[in-house]
C-alpha cells in the first residue's frame, strides 16, 4: 500500500488573519513612537526659538526698558497688535508678533539672533518685511504682554498665564494649535 504523501501548498485563512493582525499592531504602536518622537523634536525646537526670542526682549530691554510699556492684558479672545487704538482699548493680551519682531530687529544684536533662525519657520505677512517667527508644528509664536495671557485652560478652569516676574514673554500654541486648552502651550518663561 502506497501511502500518497500531501505536501502543503500555503497558508490556511486563519494564519494569514492572524499574521495580519500581527502586523497591524506593530504598525500602530511604530506610528505611536514615531509621532511622540516627531512632537518632542517640534517641542524642542519651539524651545530653542524661544530661548533666542527671549534673549532679544532682553537686548531690547537693556536699551529701552518695556516691562512698564503698556502692552496687553487681556484675552486670547481680543487680540490687537502694537501701536493700534484697539490694542490700548480692549487691553488684549495677544499683541501681533509682526510688530514686535520689528521692534526687536532695531537691535543690532537681535537683528544677528534673527539671522540664525531657520527660514523654514520664518513667515512674511504681506504688507511688511517682518517675519513671524514659527514654532515646530508652524504655528505662530505669539508675543505676550506683561499682564499675561487669559482664557488658558488649566485642569478644567480658566486662567491667566504670566511670566514668574510679570515680563512679556513669547507663547507657542503647541502640538494641537490651540492656546486656550493649555495642556501643551510652550512659554519662553519656561525651562
Amino acid at each position: 500500500m502506497d501511502i500518497v504523501r500531501r505536501t502543503r501548498q500555503g497558508f490556511s485563512v486563519i494564519e494569514l488573519v492572524v499574521v495580519v493582525g500581527i502586523l497591524m499592531i506593530l504598525a500602530a504602536l511604530v506610528t505611536t513612537g514615531l509621532r511622540g518622537l516627531s512632537n518632542a523634536s517640534k517641542a524642542r525646537s519651539t524651545r530653542v526659538l524661544m530661548e533666542k526670542a527671549r534673549s532679544m526682549l532682553g537686548e531690547l530691554d537693556a536699551k529701552t526698558p518695556i516691562a512698564g510699556q503698556a502692552w496687553a492684558s487681556g484675552s486670547l479672545a481680543a487680540p490687537g497688535k502694537v501701536g493700534t487704538e484697539d490694542a490700548g482699548r480692549t487691553g488684549a493680551a495677544v499683541v501681533a508678533t509682526r510688530d514686535v519682531i520689528e521692534l526687536l530687529r532695531s537691535m543690532p544684536l537681535n537683528r544677528d539672533v534673527l539671522a540664525q533662525v531657520p527660514q523654514e519657520q520664518l513667515m512674511l505677512l504681506s504688507g511688511s518685511d517682518a517675519p513671524v517667527i514659527l514654532d515646530g508644528w508652524y504655528n505662530p509664536i505669539l508675543f505676550v504682554g506683561a499682564g499675561g495671557l487669559s482664557g488658558v485652560n488649566v485642569d478644567g478652569t480658566s486662567r491667566t498665564i504670566q511670566s514668574p516676574d510679570n515680563r512679556p514673554f513669547f507663547a507657542s500654541a503647541g502640538a494641537d494649535g490651540d492656546f486656550s486648552s493649555g495642556n501643551d502651550n510652550i512659554y519662553s518663561f519656561q525651562n
